[in-house]
């Protein structure tokens, strides 16, 4: 469900349709898009979050901007974004926000890691991370993989890649 351009009445109506079909907890995801869209979607996440109405607000998930390129999937490959604290302190500062994913290999994502790792869950996906990138990310901590095996490169013998570190860490 894409809740980018969700107002507080359709997230609480949501909300309260995965209640009746006994979801009681969910973590809604917000995908890559501009700044000020993901922020507005933020804030309407959690205007519907204390209204207490349905199924429980777990936080948001931040699929993005800071995705690989080559494995990008379904975000618009115009609006990721090179890893930049900056922007990210921005798309936290409304709150609400318990995890972010994003591609490890890129170039200053290892300083996105460690800055959020006590605020939000860092998770790894849309990544084309070798085995011992992702494994640094875990060092860093990173803690978890969005979608394992999809938008990552494949496992194999001689480059085993995100999904077997994922596996064996």
């Amino acid at each position: 469900v894409d809740l980018l351009g969700a107002d507080v009445d359709d997230v609480v109506a949501m909300g309260r349709s995965l209640l009746r079909d006994g979801v009681v907890a969910y973590q809604p995801t917000l995908i890559t898009s501009d700044e000020g869209e993901v922020v507005r979607a933020i804030d309407v996440i959690n205007r519907a979050r204390r209204t207490a109405e349905g199924a429980r607000i777990l936080g948001v998930h931040l699929e993005g901007p800071f995705l690989s390129p080559r494995r990008s999937g379904t975000h618009p490959a115009q609006k990721l974004r090179s890893p930049d604290l900056d922007l990210l302190e921005r798309l936290l500062a409304p709150g609400g926000v318990s995890t972010v994913t994003l591609a490890p290999e890129l170039p200053g994502a290892q300083v996105l890691i460690r800055a959020v790792r006590g605020r939000c869950v860092v998770a790894i996906g849309h990544s084309a991370a070798t085995a011992m990138e992702a494994r640094q990310a875990f060092d860093d901590g990173a803690r978890v993989v969005t979608h394992l095996f999809n938008a990552m490169e494949p496992m194999s013998a001689r480059q085993p890649g995100l999904a077997a570190a994922a596996l064996s860490d």
